[in-house]
């Protein structure tokens, strides 16, 4: 079996929980499958001989804190060492070692860069802050060793609920480390001479020594015969042996440093107390609890989780020394509760916090990210980005591709950037998406998240409908293939034909990071191409589609009865965006000339928009308002054009419109302007006249209203015309020869 290189950064391996905790884990790792190395940045300490001596190896970069020589320095030696010992899991553990694993992460990109959120600390500074939520770009999963530490993970650095997995760090059988220098003296009858009461922690703020001797000298007043142990080291020793004379505790005190047992410490003691002002999953309440000693610990960080408050332990509010001197007190003085709770405590550690099973947790997850990393011969992962949650052309684009998509061989996730009803079709049809606000332009956070997520995901080809943002961010997510699909190219006709200097200038800018270029009608091809500067090589006409099925059932009937017609009447239907794109005051113009032809002939207007008001108030003017029916939304729209005797799309500009397909779908002639003409045959399909002509569209109208059998074999035309040309099968099909020619020339390795 093939071992994985797994790299352990760290920052030193002086004694501490994690630092423990790492020791225990290299002694239970499967060495069949797994290579450890660990890699200290700042120095070795007082845990490295052990490590070494059991055969690993320990490197040491020597990292100056705050100097930038000395930190890019480290970085170049994180690199070489990645590339020399061909690491392809790095687990970092404290939030320096995070940023600098992600940062030389950025230049070796092939091993897993894995964090730890052992705590609820909140780092120092700003920038570290930043660093921190930049690193998350490049850590692919993060190990929280309780609910508390998951939760304050995603507060701080954002990091996506699934990319945490919760491992409780269980207790391992103990073990010797006489080896580690230790200045505790203790005598030997220390124990004997009356209860003790055990602090055990590094001693600075956040593990509240302070508030612990706070209590001790409330406890001390009760009981004189009571004494207080500090186990531990640090920078408040001094301050703490101060506060210790001042409380009159001088020689009921007593600061041991580190002892070489935790556990026989703890088994000797009357109470154990943890009085930290913030933890994460403390080791040493499960070392006081494996040996049957009541623990009195704050309520803080994941604490709550490990402790039932009076049933295997006791909880007091954080820096509340009088508080937890009263439940010292009481234990002091009743040892049936003593008994009953240690049993209890014994009892859940043994059951529930085992560290085997913490090993085996975490050597699953390490071999499930090594499998996602690893899996080359599979489903193509695409991401489609597109802007808003509601249904219009483009959204109805992405919808009909990612539908057409064979899901055996296309793994798609769509990335909308509003909610709406594309997210609930797509969700409620099986299809991952994810929704994301943009909050300002250009947004930079917004970039930064879909480069993790691109990065994170391991995408093949990230699609663009057109969303420039995403096509960025794949690019500095290393996304193998970038492609955009133009839906179209301006806010109006002039500027898609004619763009001016500095539109050309900023679209080719923006553009750089596109591989490859769709259009959704040969008029943006050749603008693309003549106009935009880009390669003929890069750029391809690919048509909207609709999946094919049997067309509507026409219900002229039931519609003639909700509006109020007569069954006889002339019935016209169009369904758009009510605005200026799509001609439709040209249209109800065009009404008056239909209306003097055929008297009973009435339209109806599928749609919102924010040319509504306007739009009525002509057909009010022009005296159509009895000929003119707007309809609003509808969600039976097919139902409407396939009951209406023909269809209209007066369009302005146009790329390939879906309201055609429907029609053509629904065996319908159509009536539509030139800017459609690559969707409608003249004279076969239907009928195209110029764009803004009311009497053309009129002549047109009237036309096929007069010749009921032109209109149906125009109707029938259509259909064979969507089935050959703008199936959405046919539209999937080519967009994904579009992504093989682009994957095929750097991993020849994907499913056609």
């Amino acid at each position: 079996m093939r071992r994985t290189s797994v790299l352990f950064l760290i920052e030193s391996l002086n004694l501490g929980g994690s630092e423990v905790f790492l020791s225990n884990l290299l002694a239970r790792l499967d060495q069949s499958r797994f290579r450890p190395i660990v890699c200290c940045l700042v120095e070795k300490g007082k845990l490295a001989p052990r490590i070494e001596a059991r055969g690993f190896r320990v490197v040491v970069l020597g990292w100056r804190l705050g100097s930038l020589v000395s930190t890019v320095r480290v970085v170049a030696g994180l690199v070489k060492l990645l590339r020399e010992e061909h690491v392809e899991l790095v687990q970092t553990f404290f939030h320096r070692a995070e940023i600098l694993g992600a940062l030389a992460g950025f230049v070796v990109w092939k091993p897993i860069v894995v964090g730890s959120q052992y705590d609820v600390i909140v780092p120092n500074g700003s920038l570290s802050r930043f660093l921190l939520r930049m690193a998350r770009l490049r850590v692919r999963h993060v190990v929280a060793n309780c609910q508390a530490c998951r939760v304050h993970r995603e507060r701080l650095t954002g990091q996506a609920p699934e990319d945490i997995s919760v491992i409780y760090a269980g207790l391992a059988e103990e073990e010797s480390v006489h080896d580690v220098q230790s200045e505790s003296v203790l005598p030997d009858d220390f124990f004997e001479k009356g209860p003790v009461v055990t602090f055990a922690g590094r001693l600075y703020r956040l593990k509240g020594p302070d508030v612990y001797l706070k209590a001790a000298a409330s406890v001390y007043r009760r009981n004189p015969g009571t004494r207080f142990l500090l186990i531990g080291e640090g920078p408040m020793r001094d301050e703490l042996v101060s506060l210790a004379e001042e409380l009159g505790l001088s020689q009921a005190v007593h600061f041991v440093g580190e002892v070489p047992s935790l556990r026989e410490v703890f088994s000797r003691s009357s109470v154990v107390v943890l009085s930290s002002r913030s933890e994460g999953f403390p080791t040493s309440v499960l070392e006081a609890m494996a040996v049957g000693v009541p623990v009195v610990a704050s309520r803080t960080g994941g604490v709550e989780e490990l402790i039932n408050d009076r049933v295997d332990g006791f909880l007091f509010e954080s820096e509340n020394s009088e508080d937890s001197a009263s439940i010292i007190t009481m234990l002091l003085s009743n040892r049936e509760i003593v008994a009953e709770v240690g049993a209890r405590a014994r009892e859940k550690v043994t059951k529930l916090f085992r560290f085997d099973d913490t090993v085996a947790q975490i050597e699953s997850l390490y071999a499930r990210l090594l499998k996602e990393n690893g899996l080359r011969a599979r489903a193509l992962k695409v991401a489609l980005a597109v802007g808003r949650g509601r249904i219009a052309g483009t959204e109805r684009h992405v919808l009909e591709l990612a539908r057409a998509f064979d899901r055996g061989k296309v793994e798609v996730t769509v990335f909308v950037f509003s909610e709406g009803e594309l997210v609930e079709r797509l969700r409620s049809e099986g299809f991952s998406v994810i929704v994301l606000r943009k909050r300002a332009r250009p947004d930079f956070f917004l970039l930064m998240r879909l480069a993790f997520l691109f990065r994170r995901a391991s995408f093949d080809v990230v699609h663009g409908h057109p969303e420039r943002i995403a096509c960025l961010a794949a690019k500095l997510a290393g996304v193998p293939a970038v492609v955009m699909t133009y839906h179209l190219l301006g806010s109006q006709a002039s500027d898609s034909i004619e763009p001016n200097w500095f539109r050309l200038a900023w679209e080719r800018l923006r553009t750089l990071t596109v591989d490859f270029t769709i259009a959704v009608s040969q008029v943006d091809a050749r603008v693309l191409i003549e106009r935009f500067n880009r390669g003929p090589e890069r750029v391809r006409f690919i048509a909207n589609g609709v999946a094919l099925s049997a067309a509507p059932r026409n219900e002229r009937e039931r519609t003639c009865r909700e509006f109020g017609l007569s069954p006889g009447a002339p019935l016209l239907c169009t369904a758009a965006r009510l605005s200026r794109q799509k001609g439709l005051e040209f249209l109800i113009r065009a009404m008056r000339g239909v209306v003097r032809a055929f008297p009973e002939a009435v339209l109806l207007v599928v749609g919102q928009g924010e040319l509504e008001a306007e739009l009525k108030n002509l057909s009010s003017e022009l005296g159509l308002s009895s000929h003119i029916i707007f309809t609003g939304y509808r969600g039976d729209v097919l139902s409407l054009v396939a009951s209406s005797d023909l269809f209209v799309l007066p369009s302005l500009w146009e790329g390939t419109p879906y309201a055609l397909l429907e029609a053509m779908s629904a065996s319908r002639p159509i009536v539509t302007t030139t800017v459609s003409s690559h969707v409608v045959s003249d004279g076969r399909t239907g009928l195209v006249v110029p764009p803004s002509d009311p009497a053309a569209l009129a002549e047109a109208i009237t036309r096929i209203l007069r010749d009921p059998e032109l209109a149906v074999r125009m109707g029938k035309s259509g259909r064979e015309r969507l089935e050959t040309h703008f199936s959405a099968e046919k539209m999937a099909k080519e967009t994904l020869e579009v992504y093989n020619s682009l994957l095929t020339k750097k991993r020849p390795v994907f499913q056609k």
